[in-house]
């Protein structure tokens, strides 16, 4: 589970929720920072400048007084000033947190142009685990809990499932494996075969099921099931038809975020769909492998 969370706050009622989805992750003991972010004041001098301090006191008291039921671990608070995206990444560097959290109310109802530059930052830049949240208060108590972990075709590797170990162990819940493999692919659109199409079926399908019987050596259980097609709209498809409590993409620090935001599959998710969405890093594997006891 995680042990320090990173919680940006706009000020809106939906922003709040997310503690309510980010509160099973979090270990026993675990901590919440709380960030607001100010713009930087145009002058230094003046009514202007008492103004500033005054909104800066209300954020203060904002964040204070924001409830955390049913958490055990500390409750900090922390109001910044700069570039809201840059602040995040900063802050969250800064405190060593392993998760950074935030509400995606804003995705929707906004035109492209002015959607998420905040959130595209957040997500090509982060060198920990990101969670989106979808507004209003989760249902996780007293329901089966199942994470959607899409992979691109049968060729996974380690570092591509080992991630979500600790959310599921820590959860309980059931991972399903989703192999997205392309519907076709086209010459005379420059590409080229890719290689899980050129495997044999049967090598395919022994592929499929490793992945999740290398979850299941964990403790784990896990499931996986095979689709093709664009893999935005398969990973949406799938999530629905499962009754997914959570989507986790797992991300490579050399090839992750931005590739997944290149594809745009990433974006097309967090945007569409109406559950959490949890991406996580690579690189946090042994971390992640140690807060849960599993080696």
């Amino acid at each position: 589970m995680f042990r320090r969370a990173l919680i940006p706050l706009d000020g809106t009622s939906d922003a709040v929720t997310v503690f309510d989805h980010v509160r099973p992750l979090l270990a026993p003991d675990g901590e919440v920072v709380l960030l607001h972010v100010l713009p930087e004041p145009p002058s230094v001098t003046g009514d202007f400048m008492d103004s500033w301090l005054a909104l800066q006191r209300e954020a203060e008291d904002y964040l204070s007084a924001v409830p955390f039921p049913g958490l055990r671990g500390q409750v900090r608070t922390f109001v910044d000033v700069g570039d809201v995206a840059e602040r995040i990444l900063a802050v969250g560097a800064a405190i060593k947190a392993d998760l950074i959290a935030l509400t995606k109310h804003a995705w929707k109802g906004v035109p492209r142009a002015g959607l998420g530059r905040i959130a595209r930052q957040v997500l090509r830049n982060a060198d920990r685990d990101v969670f989106f949240a979808p507004p209003g208060r989760p249902t996780w108590d007293g329901v089966p809990k199942r994470i959607l972990l899409p992979l691109e075709g049968p060729l996974w590797s380690a570092s591509d499932v080992e991630p979500v170990l600790h959310v599921a162990a820590g959860l309980s819940a059931e991972v399903v494996i989703l192999h997205v493999e392309p519907a076709e692919i086209d010459p005379l659109e420059g590409q080229t075969t890719d290689r899980p199409l050129s495997l044999a079926a049967d090598d395919r399908e022994r592929r499929y099921a490793e992945a999740a019987n290398h979850l299941r050596s964990f403790g784990v259980e896990a499931r996986s099931v095979v689709a093709r097609g664009d893999p935005s709209r398969q990973i949406l498809e799938h999530a629905e038809s499962l009754g997914a409590s959570m989507i986790a993409m797992t991300t490579h620090r050399r090839r992750g975020l931005e590739r997944l935001i290149v594809g745009s599959v990433a974006e097309s998710v967090i945007r569409h769909s109406g559950r959490p969405i949890l991406l996580l890093s690579a690189s946090a594997v042994p971390a992640a492998a140690k807060s849960t006891g599993v080696s």
